[in-house]
This record gives structure tokens, C-alpha cells and sequence, in this order.
């Protein structure tokens, strides 16, 4: 496999996913990804909202990653999910993915002092940190961060108290993260018009609002 073929996280799927089915709603979000990284007029911040079962966390939470690792290994990456055995999940995936490719592509492993699947370093001295909602993130910036799913369901959804709580660690802890240049990914599927896209939403409509792309695929 020649690396340089490896121009998007869709790509990148396509290449070394396991039965990875093409489909055109995600090369679609994953053009929109490479654009946030490669356009500097485009916006830093991109909501995805689709429904259960369409790839999304896979493309977003595991390829993405690892792509901008494979670009960058240098990047500092922090992802979060409703639980962090979730979110170690992915890091698990996009450290042995790595691992598989950095060398051939960048020259640069996984470091052997920093390695767990919640928090591991490359040996350039990026890597990836992964926390459940609400969680202490490292006092280190981000290059890339992702919330991938941070309601856990319906309930979740419907709970004025969770909604505030997690709007208030994306806007008090999660944002201030965010390294000039950064990009950050908010996934999830819609439950409530106020959860966590919702918010970010309302935000960017006000007059100093951060610009935001936005990806609604309903089902």
C-alpha cells in the first residue's frame, strides 16, 4: 500500500478498514474534515449530526485520528464520549492503527513510555488523550478535538441537568483546549433541539459567534 494514497480519513478507511463499506454520506463529512484541517478560511468547528448505526463514530473518532496522526504526528488529539470506556475504545483502535502505519509513513512509532490506550504519545510527541464527558482534560492544547456521542440516549437527552452540565464543560473546559488553528468535531445523534450541537448552534447565530459547519443527515 503506498501511504500517500491516504489523502483522507475516507481514504484511509477504505484502505485498512475491515469490511468497510463505501458510502457517499461519509465522504462527504470526511471532505469537510479535510477541509477544516487544509482551508484556513473554513470553520474550525464541525457538527455532525446522523442517525445510530451510519459509520459515523468509525470515520470520525477512529480514522480521522489516525489520519491527522499519520499527517501530523506531531498533533495533539483529545476525543470524548459519554463514558471513557468508550472513548478508550477509540484510542485503543487509533493507537494500533497507528502503530500498523506511522513508521512507513512518517518514521515516527508509538512510544514505548506512553502508551495506554486512554494516553499514549507518538515519538514525535504527539498522540491522543481520551476522557468520558465531563472529564479532566491535560492542561496540554489540542490540535484536534472530538465529542463523539456525549449523550448516552434518550433519557440522557431529555435531562435539563445533563444538558447544562455538558454544555457548561464545552464551553468552561473542552473549548479552552483548542490550540490556534485547532479543529474540533461534535457528533452525535439529535435528541433534543438544546443538547450539545443545539447549543453550539444558538452560539454561533449571535453577533460575536464562532463560525461552525454544520452536517445534519437525517435518517
Amino acid at each position: 500500500m503506498d501511504w500517500r494514497s491516504l489523502i483522507s480519513p475516507y481514504a484511509l478507511a477504505l484502505n485498512v478498514g475491515r469490511n468497510y463499506e463505501p458510502a457517499r454520506h461519509l465522504r462527504y463529512i470526511s471532505d469537510h474534515i479535510v477541509r477544516a484541517f487544509r482551508d484556513k478560511d473554513a470553520p474550525k468547528i464541525l457538527l455532525v449530526e446522523a442517525p445510530p448505526r451510519h459509520g459515523k463514530s468509525d470515520l470520525i473518532s477512529w480514522y480521522t485520528p489516525a489520519w491527522a496522526l499519520i499527517n501530523c504526528p506531531h498533533a495533539r488529539i483529545m476525543h470524548a464520549a459519554y463514558s471513557e470506556k468508550v472513548s478508550k475504545r477509540f484510542g485503543r483502535l487509533v493507537r494500533d492503527t497507528y502503530r500498523a502505519l506511522g513508521k512507513q509513513t512518517n518514521g515516527y512509532g508509538v512510544s514505548q513510555e506512553v502508551n495506554s490506550a486512554g494516553n499514549w504519545q507518538t515519538t514525535a510527541g504527539g498522540g491522543m488523550v481520551c476522557v468520558g464527558k465531563g472529564g479532566a482534560l491535560t492542561s496540554l492544547g489540542a490540535n484536534l478535538l472530538i465529542i463523539d456521542d456525549p449523550i448516552r440516549n434518550a433519557a440522557e437527552a431529555l435531562s435539563s441537568k445533563m444538558r447544562e452540565s455538558l454544555r457548561d464543560w464545552w464551553g468552561s473546559t473542552a473549548l479552552t483546549r483548542m490550540e490556534p488553528g485547532a479543529v474540533a468535531i461534535i457528533t452525535h445523534t439529535r435528541w433534543h433541539r438544546e443538547d450539545l450541537i443545539g447549543e453550539v448552534l444558538k452560539a454561533a447565530a449571535t453577533a460575536d459567534g464562532i463560525a461552525v459547519s454544520h452536517i445534519s443527515l437525517p435518517a
